[in-house]
């Protein structure tokens, strides 16, 4: 097998080096070349450099379509664009590959090559499912489809259902995406495409899977495996055999699942499948936990966690920590399962944050996207003018025309950018809630406290720290990412939080939370955590450095108007009097500003009635009191 194996290496090297040597080769003759022979040496070049360095291919490429275009060599300029197009796409420069794409479309509708434009079609139609632009996805594999369709071409048919099956798929659609594939696969095997016929029938046992329906996933499962005989595809055969387990797995019956896991991990060893070597050890895990082999299970988890980290497979190092977490937790080792959570938590953190990065680039993307068809639009028009210019009348007619479709457009594009510049507002607030609720300073107090519970061998105490810790966060986490949630899940954050507070000052303060009885039988939707940030203020500011123990009562109650509000008493030195002792003012009153801000935004957005009122006591405390907006249903915004 090491002998096989190495072999391989060698011939694998061997091509990779004779590729490297054609391309030094060409680099070589570059120098010496001009004209046509440059030109054909320049795309040689691009071309080979395509997948090992696209910022490279993309140099030549430029630099091979700006001499084509000068010796208008005009098959080799679109060869060249092409290449380009390639290159920006395996760069991430999706805005402008789809540039160069709807660039070489254009020129293949003039000249009227058929196969090419169906090319760009569909490569255009994936780019645009890539930035989930869904709509222009559609509109391009369904201009591909009736070309084939024109042209008959039942291949061309069937993979233009595909991908209009799979756009669907993407979009949540399920039944629609079993239909186009059905279509899809009836073609191929009409016309004798196993391969194609096996990947669609795949495809379809993925979205009854989706749907909850394991005995037809299963079915289609097997009918793939069975197609596949006919096919030298080892890769695919050992994803559905994992498919097939996880169905077994659905219907709790761990030990058949077991026996397809192991299948689809010898192929995968055996051809080097990396990550389908991480997705079988993680299902053979959770089918060892369903018969409570916790050790071995763990193993697999391990593995699992251990391969998808070297492929950068974020999702499945999620799952398997936190299997592994669940299982330590079994076995009484809380600060292992602890230390789990944690780099779970924060790993989809992480993947979070680039969620949100890829929302905005979506945006840019569409946003750029439409302002080139618009340019390319217009200088088609510009073009036509120039060329088919035929009297004053016409002229006054075509221009009015094209200022009235830019003044439309220009409405559109203005009133889409308006909702993004709000949504990403709201972003933006719902971060700087996030921020002002977890701070750094509460998060390494707590973490502090924690650790000195460890020193001092109080485990027990520890543990607890921990638990209540990572309920807030998770808490915190997940009611930042909703303007609205549950006054009972409102109630139990503050509880963890002053509780934790309470732990970090010990003796330093009461609390109480006092709720009038007809708000416990209701059921009703606040913003989070508005009261938090007086909370805060009242327990780092206004207790410091008084002599009694301080004391904070939060008051839940009905208005007259049958309206909900907060009051938030303290027996501090008073808000006004700290703001004067407070070296940075602006500190104190972040997380009131934020506040504010959120009210005026509910305000506005939903036409709901809030305000904010901060009153002095006398002799001494404060009294924060907050008309609180409602829902009667959740949002889920």
């Amino acid at each position: 097998m090491k002998f096989r194996f190495f072999i391989l290496v060698l011939l694998i090297a061997g091509r990779i080096g004779a590729q490297d040597r054609v391309r030094d080769s060409l680099l070589n003759l570059l120098p010496q070349q001009e004209g046509p022979e440059r030109l054909s040496t320049l795309i040689g070049i691009a071309d080979r450099l395509l997948y090992q360095s696209p910022d490279e291919a993309i140099r030549y490429a430029d630099e091979a379509y700006n001499l084509a275009r000068e010796l208008k060599a005009v098959t080799l300029r679109f060869r060249a664009l092409k290449i380009r197009a390639y290159g920006n796409k395996y760069a991430g420069k999706i805005t402008q590959s789809i540039s160069d794409m709807q660039e070489g479309l254009d020129f293949y509708t003039r000249i009227r090559d058929t196969l090419l434009m169906t090319d760009a079609l569909s490569d255009l139609g994936h780019l645009y499912l890539s930035q989930a632009i869904f709509d222009k996805a559609l509109e391009n594999f369904q201009q591909a489809y009736s070309i084939h369709q024109q042209k008959k071409d039942g291949r061309g048919m069937a993979n233009s259902l595909n991908s209009i099956g799979t756009m669907h798929w993407r979009s949540g659609n399920f039944d629609e995406a079993l239909n186009f594939y059905q279509q899809a696969y009836q073609l191929f095997d009409s016309i004798g495409l196993p391969e194609e016929t096996a990947q669609t029938t795949s495809y379809m046992g993925e979205i009854y899977f989706l749907k909850n329906d394991q005995d037809k996933a299963l079915e289609f499962f097997n009918r793939a495996i069975r197609l596949n005989q006919t096919t030298n595809q080892p890769v695919f055969r050992a994803q559905n055999l994992i498919n097939i387990g996880k169905v077994y797995l659905n219907q709790e019956q761990p030990g058949r699942a077991i026996n397809y896991f192991k299948q689809a991990l010898k192929i995968q060893q055996k051809h080097g499948d990396r990550e389908g070597y991480a997705q079988s050890h993680y299902h053979l895990g959770l089918a060892l936990l369903q018969q409570e082999k916790l050790v071995e299970a763990l193993e697999h988890f391990n593995i699992s966690l251990s391969s998808s980290r070297r492929i950068r497979n974020n999702d499945i190092q999620i799952k398997a920590l936190e299997q592994s977490a669940r299982i330590y937790y079994q076995l009484e080792q809380y600060k292992v399962a602890g230390d789990l959570l944690f780099r779970a938590r924060s790993l989809s953190d992480s993947i979070f944050n680039l969620q949100q990065t890829k929302l905005r680039e979506e945006l840019k993307t569409r946003y750029e996207t439409e302002k080139y068809m618009l340019e390319n639009r217009n200088l088609k028009l510009s073009n036509q003018n120039n060329e088919t210019i035929i009297g004053q009348q016409r002229t006054m007619l075509l221009l009015t025309l094209v200022l009235s479709v830019m003044a439309v457009i220009t409405v559109l594009l203005l009133m889409q950018r308006r909702r993004s510049a709000d949504r990403i507002l709201t972003i933006e607030m719902e971060q700087k809630l996030l921020r002002s609720q977890m701070n750094p300073h509460f998060v390494y107090n707590s973490l502090t406290l924690i650790q000195s519970s460890v020193l001092k061998k109080t485990p027990k105490e520890a543990v607890n720290l921990i638990s209540s810790m990572a309920s807030l966060m998770r808490l915190i986490l997940d009611n930042s990412s909703h303007e609205f949630i549950a006054f009972e899940k409102e109630i139990q954050t503050l509880r963890y939080y002053l509780e934790l507070q309470q732990q970090r000052f010990a003796g330093q303060f009461d609390y109480n939370i006092e709720i009038d009885s007809d708000l416990e039988e209701r059921e009703f939707y606040i913003p989070p955590m508005l009261a938090q940030p007086f909370i805060e203020n009242a327990i780092e500011h206004g207790f410091a450095g008084v002599d009694y123990t301080g004391s904070i009562t939060i008051r839940y109650k009905t208005t007259a108007d049958e309206h909900i509000s907060c009051e938030i008493e303290d027996n501090g030195i008073g808000y006004s009097r700290g703001l004067q002792k407070e070296k940075d003012p602006q500190h104190r009153s972040y997380g009131i500003e934020i506040t504010r801000q959120r009210i005026g935004i509910l305000q506005k957005r939903y036409n709901m009635q809030a305000a904010l009122d901060i009153t002095d006591l006398q002799p001494r405390g404060t009294l924060v009191r907050i008309d609180i907006p409602t829902k009667t249903t959740f949002d889920y915004e």
